[in-house]
């Protein structure tokens, strides 16, 4: 029979790696085909965007968290654009567009904001790209079903981290922050 010692100080914990992924399989499984993300959620994220985006408008040193907000924003408008069809609530499958046409000049300002740091404040109108960019996640956000976006965060999660891990497609953009 084997014996269980344990040691004084010493605590057996069973660690969850931190995750990249924001959601699992099983959250977007179970997430909703008919209905968009729900409103509370909807609400939630978007404050947090523009909140961000005013920060690094006006704020001369705005947290490192602002950028990763709009920067995390604008990568999944870039994976609704690319990777697309995606299905609304009402079961057709629809092709997000860059309604803008600023989607890459808004992932090259963004990229700007951190090889740049002696810009305390962006010059006057250098995010308007970012802000037309998070105008057009945002309908996107009201018009697919909760499955789609959930599936679009994971996408974007594992895209992410495939770059980070050296599997770089033409048009990436990394920045260390």
């Amino acid at each position: 029979m084997a014996k269980v010692v344990k040691r004084k100080g010493h605590h057996q914990r069973r660690h969850r790696a931190a995750s990249a992924m924001p959601y699992t399989l099983i959250d977007e499984m179970q997430a909703s085909a008919t209905t968009p993300v729900p409103e509370a959620h909807r609400i939630h994220q978007l404050t947090q965007m523009w909140e961000a985006l005013a920060a690094l408008e006006t704020q001369p040193s705005p947290p490192a968290d602002a950028w990763r907000v709009c920067s995390d924003a604008v990568n999944l408008m870039e994976t609704l654009v690319e990777c697309g069809p995606w299905m609304d609530c009402q079961g057709q499958l629809v092709d997000v567009l860059d309604g803008s046409g600023l989607l890459k000049e808004a992932i090259a300002a963004m990229a700007g904001l951190v090889l740049a740091p002696q810009q305390q404040v962006p010059p006057p109108g250098s995010l308007h790209c970012v802000r037309m960019v998070l105008i057009d996640y945002a309908e996107a956000l009201g018009r697919l079903n909760e499955r789609s976006v959930i599936r679009c965060h994971r996408m974007t999660a594992k895209r992410i981290l495939e770059v980070r891990r050296g599997k770089r497609q033409p048009g990436d953009v990394v920045v260390e922050i």
